[in-house]
């Protein structure tokens, strides 16, 4: 009566739903996603030394900040099924992400998705994806994090063994009064979100899956092969990590599912045009077709075109290639912004976002550390996909480092060390 009913929930016994263990009875049965900030502070790769001013990122702050974590957790044993890092905050994109990690790690998804009330669960994109794979989701009680016990747990374990010993983690905050410039965090940051996301990989899928778990008899890899093997593989559940299931994986453009197809021009999404061949057909010419966009790479879109769906190029795809949807929205806002004064209505062209992109201005301030977030932000997809990135590391920067830093790095070091 005193505390109010919060206080009141945590005082009251916990059941399952009807007579079903409240976190299944058999691995896949019920599985946990849900997003935690990272207690630690990071720093940028410069990886994208080709496409920002790499001088003034070097000579001011490269500090990126913390990053959020998506984990998706199996409720019977315990085990982390699946990681997604990121730099943005909890949005439908990371939902997608770690579904996709589950998805090429083991080939399935579970019967039961349990979340809690956020509105990144409510994307339509989220519900349509579960639904064409004839999964149910289920939301937790609001104001009950018990219910969220297996993946709240693993937050905390996660921070306690891995993120609070490495050096710049954020646990000294706790106590403000004792933060001074030699022990603050955002002084001793080394990290980067590749590198952190590589080790919280290790932690997650070898270590903490092969150590015996306090509330189990034994490690969260034996608990979940030996329900395997009671339960059945279930080889029907199976799900290839292919292009159908990817192109699921994206979303529609906000305004609306469909485009009309312009003739020369293609289809308009978000202020860009988008174009293929089939678009020379007189019969596609001037019809709504449905649209999907990759939310990761603002230079390719999706169309579906006579029972199948097309990749489709921007005309500016050199410029536009791995600048996420978010940075871009952001990016035409900052343009809209500056046309305020020239007009009461204010209209972005294509050309003139791309300008925009190449002008000065967004190589500075947070418009530069949106652009290097955004590009450590595609290091983990590209990790996530399983794909390499030596080759996005080292090609631009061998060259570009010796404009930008000569100053800094004496010449006589060699290449890896600098």
């Amino acid at each position: 009566a005193r505390e109010g009913s919060r206080v009141a929930k945590k005082m009251k016994p916990f059941y399952g739903s009807g007579e079903m263990p409240r976190n299944g009875e058999r691995p896949w049965e019920n599985v946990h996603i849900d997003h935690t900030p990272l207690d630690i502070e990071l720093v940028s790769s410069l990886i994208s030394m080709d496409t920002c001013n790499t001088s003034s990122a070097i000579a001011g702050d490269i500090l990126l900040g913390r990053a959020w974590a998506t984990f998706a957790i199996d409720g019977y044993s315990r085990r982390i099924l699946a990681i997604y890092l990121s730099f943005e905050e909890p949005s439908y994109r990371s939902c997608m992400m770690v579904i996709r990690a589950c998805v090429q790690r083991f080939k399935r998804l579970p019967e039961n998705i349990i979340t809690d009330n956020g509105s990144e669960f409510d994307s339509i994109y989220f519900k349509q994806l579960i639904a064409r794979y004839c999964r149910t989701h289920k939301y937790r009680p609001p104001g009950e994090p018990r219910y969220g016990s297996p993946v709240e747990r693993v937050f905390g374990t996660t921070n306690t063994d891995l993120i609070h010993e490495l050096q710049g983690n954020t646990q000294i905050y706790q106590k403000s009064r004792q933060v001074t410039k030699r022990v603050n965090p955002k002084n001793q940051a080394i990290w980067t979100l590749q590198d952190l996301y590589q080790s919280l990989e290790i932690w997650a899928y070898e270590i903490y899956d092969r150590r015996p778990h306090a509330s189990l008899t034994h490690s969260p890899k034996e608990a979940f092969d030996l329900g395997v093997a009671i339960g059945g593989m279930r080889e029907m559940m199976r799900i290839n990590y292919d292009r159908a299931f990817k192109l699921m994986t994206l979303p529609a453009p906000t305004s609306g599912n469909t485009r009309k197809v312009q003739r020369g021009s293609g289809v308009k999404i978000n202020l860009i045009y988008y174009w293929c061949d089939a678009f020379r057909d007189p019969e596609i010419e001037g019809q709504n077709i449905n649209v999907k966009i990759d939310p990761f790479d603002a230079s390719i879109a999706y169309a579906y075109v006579k029972d199948t769906w097309l990749e489709c190029i921007s005309n500016y795809y050199s410029f536009l290639k791995d600048r996420p949807e978010k940075e871009m929205k952001i990016i035409s806002a900052d343009l809209r912004q500056r046309k305020l004064g020239h007009g009461k209505r204010v209209e972005v062209s294509e050309a003139e976002l791309v300008n925009h992109l190449k002008s000065a201005e967004i190589y500075e301030g947070e418009l530069l550390k949106q652009r290097l977030k955004a590009m450590d932000n595609r290091t983990v997809l590209e990790i996530t996909s399983g794909n390499s990135i030596e080759s996005r590391i080292i090609s631009p920067v061998v060259d570009i480092v010796q404009q930008t830093v000569v100053e800094v790095v004496p010449r006589t070091m060699t290449i890896d060390e600098r």
